[in-house]
Order: structure tokens, then C-alpha cells, then sequence
């Protein structure tokens, strides 16, 4: 199996993005705010993260995915926006994988639409959803998180 973020972008694209982006104009609509959320390296790696299997951004055939602010791989994808209303986020290093976490810890309500998600292995992903964030969140899918928006 492979490992890293072009691993993870790979299993995103199959099923997440098309999900995120039928998403997205529904919470526009309904005036969600949309924050992006972008990881970028300074070009010499200071600050960045190497500690880590996760950080090991190649796909096996030796290159790497640029994510150097300005470089394809770290701007958001066109297809997302931004639009002018949404936030942009950029961060430097780490990984934030306590979102849910620090969202619930902050008193928010979480709601986490399970097919606009990803990660590897996919049966690992699942099953993290299924026994831990769903103590902590509301988990649905996109088409019923959608179907709320458009409600009055």
C-alpha cells in the first residue's frame, strides 16, 4: 500500500471531491460559511514537518508533490474556488487531525457528511468514523446534509 498525501489525494478524487463539490453551492446557498483549509512548505523545509510516515508526500516513483505556496499542490483545487465569501486557511506544518476534536471541545455541533470524507486505507477510515467520530459528530452524507440546507 502506499503511503503519504498523494496516496491520500488519490482516494479523495474517487470519492470525497465529486461529494465536496456538489457540496459546496448548497452551503453557499445557504449561507454556510466554507473555510478552506490548505497546507503549504516553505521551499528549504524549515518549519515542516518530517516525523512522520504521512509526511512522506512522494508517490513511489521518486518525485514529489510541490507544496510550495504557488505550486499546484498547495492551492486549493480551481473546481472548489475560493469564492469571495469563503475563508482561506494556509498552515506551514502539522496535520490537524483534531478537527472534530477541537470543534467539540469549542461547544460547536459537528456534522460530518461520512461520503465527502477520506482516508487510507479506506476500511481503516470507515471504521474510525463508525467507533470514534461518531461520538462525536453527526454522521450523514452529503445528499442529506444538502437536502437540510435547502430547507427554509
Amino acid at each position: 500500500m502506499r503511503i503519504g498525501l498523494a496516496a491520500l489525494a488519490n482516494e479523495a478524487r474517487r470519492e470525497a471531491l465529486p461529494n465536496i463539490e456538489r457540496m459546496l453551492p448548497a452551503a453557499r446557498d445557504a449561507s454556510v460559511k466554507v473555510v478552506h483549509c490548505l497546507v503549504q512548505r516553505r521551499p528549504d523545509g524549515v518549519g515542516g514537518n518530517h516525523n512522520a510516515k504521512i509526511f512522506a508526500i512522494g508517490d513511489g516513483s521518486g518525485s514529489e508533490i510541490a507544496i510550495t505556496p504557488g505550486a499546484p499542490g498547495a492551492e486549493l483545487l480551481p473546481e472548489l474556488g475560493p469564492i469571495a465569501t469563503d475563508l482561506v486557511l494556509r498552515r506551514r506544518h502539522g496535520i490537524g487531525r483534531g478537527t472534530n476534536l477541537d470543534a467539540v471541545n469549542k461547544a460547536y455541533r459537528v456534522v460530518l457528511p461520512r461520503n465527502a470524507v477520506a482516508g487510507i486505507p479506506t476500511d481503516y477510515a470507515n471504521t474510525v468514523i463508525d467507533n470514534m467520530l461518531s461520538l462525536l459528530a453527526t454522521i450523514t452524507t452529503t445528499d442529506k446534509l444538502i437536502e437540510v440546507w435547502k430547507q427554509p
